[in-house]
């Protein structure tokens, strides 16, 4: 392909679906134009276009973007480049619908992965994690030839992170999401997660990957345990 146009949501999607799939594309066909696309999303965080941007496609278009073009009946200036030849559309996460909708404009093929196995009318390929979703999908209606199992991108991009010299025994990581109103209230949870699991496990290392989304106030508010009730949690500190 000489273009490839990535759609994806949100932050989860965006570091675990497109980041794997844009490095590979920069590493193994150089000369490919990836542009991405956001969609409209209820789920987004609104930081999506500033991550996005982090990845340096060659063309970026915001949801707002998507949605004045698609009332034009047209896709978002930029993302197809004439001289760039033949192209695609992945689908990284969003509704599939909108996927399709975007590969008809640009008059590329529209594929798409998914750990569901949900078939969308007007795909060309629907690429899932392993043969048992692929199943489903059939199952559920796709044809077999247009469904592939490729494996797992979070795999693949955790597998691409760093490892740590002293993992513990064992390795516990907490997450607390990058929604801010979920947060402040799973922070004094996993505060009394740690407390309790700690007293039972000397030589587990336990570690809190901070989202970069979530605001400061909502960390204070949730290590002080402002809202520890919810959930039964506790307050910490912060070192």
């Amino acid at each position: 392909m000489a273009q490839v146009v990535l759609v994806s949501n949100g932050p989860g999607e965006l570091y675990t679906w497109v980041k794997p799939v844009l490095d590979e594309l920069r590493r193994s066909a150089p000369a490919t134009r990836v542009s991405i696309s956001l969609v409209p999303c209820q789920f987004a965080g609104g930081n999506e276009a500033a991550i996005a941007e982090t990845f340096q496609p060659d063309t970026l278009t915001t949801p707002s973007q998507y949605l004045r073009s698609a009332a034009a009946g047209a896709a978002p200036r930029g993302l197809r480049d004439d001289a760039a030849g033949n192209g695609a559309v992945i689908g990284l996460g969003g509704n599939a619908a909108l996927t399709v909708a975007l590969g008809n404009r640009l008059g590329f093929p529209s594929y798409r992965y998914s750990f569901e196995p949900h078939w969308q009318k007007g795909l060309d390929l629907l690429m899932v994690p392993d043969e048992q979703v692929a199943t489903k999908a059939v199952r559920r209606g796709a044809p077999k030839t247009s469904v592939h199992a490729v494996g797992n991108l979070v795999a693949d991009a955790v597998q691409a992170a760093k490892g740590v010299s002293d993992p513990g025994d064992p390795h516990v990581l907490l997450f607390a999401g990058s929604r801010d109103s979920f947060a402040v209230h799973l922070i004094p949870f996993m505060i009394a997660l740690v407390d309790r699991l700690g007293a039972r496990l000397s030589a587990a290392r336990f570690v809190w990957p901070v989202s970069r989304l979530l605001r400061e106030e909502t960390l204070s508010a949730g290590v002080a345990g402002q809202w520890a009730a919810t959930l039964g949690g506790s307050a910490g500190t912060l070192q």
